[in-house]
Parts: structure tokens; sequence; C-alpha cells
């Protein structure tokens, strides 16, 4: 309680900090308060005026998700750009991902590319992974390559990022491109699996019942 009041006090005085902080207090009902959305959104929205990153993130999301607060896919975008343009890994993903998918904005796949080519090349596994969606998927004007996508799902995965092994483990399990590699692909979905992926268990379960494991 105490600490919960001294953050009230900080945020008064618009520590940034402080105001993430009540937000996720209020959007996860921590400290024994009600959950709170609206007012989390604001918090994070001063938060985000002030320039914190994390908040800008989080405000993005909700106004992305138009649940909680009213829907708003282009100051979403203007927030993601923002945090993005700090070299975050995670806004940068995320827009990405919205271009790539077409998401909630126009597809564009040479944006998404544009914004994740500085990460991936400093090498971060999530901005590689993303990369390779842009492939996997064939978001315009960028032509759908499921061989590229692989080849770059594979350095992702050497990384050990577990969102590339979901997908490569997809990819040798289906057998689609190239021939399938089933116990391979098993083995990274079980990483995956081991590391609290609810979906990849049935995932596996499917594979099994369907006859693609020997058990």
């Amino acid at each position: 309680a105490h600490g919960f009041v001294l953050l009230n006090k900080r945020a008064d005085q618009n520590d940034a900090a402080a105001l993430f902080r009540l937000g996720t207090i209020y959007a996860g009902g921590e400290m024994g308060v009600t959950i709170d959305k609206p007012r989390a959104a604001a918090l994070f929205g001063r938060a985000a005026a002030l320039g914190d990153v994390s908040s800008k993130i989080q405000l993005a999301l909700m106004l992305l998700d138009g649940t909680a607060i009213p829907a708003d896919a282009p100051r979403a975008v203007k927030l993601l750009q923002s945090a993005a343009g700090t070299g975050d890994v995670w806004s940068t993903t995320i827009l990405a991902g919205l271009y790539t998918k077409g998401d909630k904005v126009p597809a564009d796949g040479s944006a998404a590319l544009d914004l994740l080519k500085p990460l991936v090349a400093k090498g971060v596994a999530a901005a590689i992974t993303a990369m390779g969606d842009v492939f996997a998927v064939g978001a315009t004007p960028i032509a759908k390559d499921p061989g590229r996508a692989q080849a770059i799902f594979e350095q992702a995965v050497a990384l050990g990022d577990i969102g590339a092994k979901s997908r490569l483990g997809t990819i040798l399990t289906n057998g689609v491109n190239p021939a399938a590699d089933v116990t391979r692909g098993l083995r990274l979905l079980e990483d995956v699996a081991d590391a609290g992926d609810a979906w990849t268990l049935i995932q596996i379960g499917n594979l099994h019942a369907a006859g693609k494991v020997v058990p």
C-alpha cells in the first residue's frame, strides 16, 4: 500500500516511470486495485507524452485492440513508429507484423522490411523471424517465397528464437516446401511446447493423431 501511495505521488509529478507502472497496475488489477483499463490507457497516454517507450507500446496495443478504449489504428501506428524510432525491438516487430499481415493498416511488405533490416543487421533474432514472415506470407509488393522464408527462419532458430522454431517446425512437419523432415520438425515444436506454448502441444497431438509421428 505504501508503494502504491508513493507511485501516485510520483505520477502526480509527471514521473513517466511511475505513470507506466500505475498503468500496468490498473491494467492487470495488481496491488488489490480493481481492473480499470480506460484509466490504465490514460496513464499510459500521459507517460507516452513524456517519451516513455513502454507506455507508447502498451497504449498502441490497446488502441489496436479497441476493447477497453475506442480503436484508433492511425494513432497506434504513430505511437509504434515513435517507439520503433528509438531502436526498440518489440515495437518494431509489432509494426512490421501489421504491415506484413495487412492488419489494421494496408499490407506493405517493403515497409516491413525497411523497419526490420537495421535490427536484422545486428543479429536480433525476433527481427529475423519477422523478416521471414514477410516472405512466408508474401506481403505486397514482396512476392511469397517459402524457400527464402525457411532459410531466414533457420537463421533465427540458430539464435534460439522460439517463434522461428514454431514456424520452421510447422514447415518441416507439413513438408510443403521443401520435403518433410518430421523428426527435426517435431523436435523444434517440442522445444516450443517446453517453453509453455499450449497451442503447440495441440499441434504435436494432431501430428500423432494423423500418423505423421511414430511413437
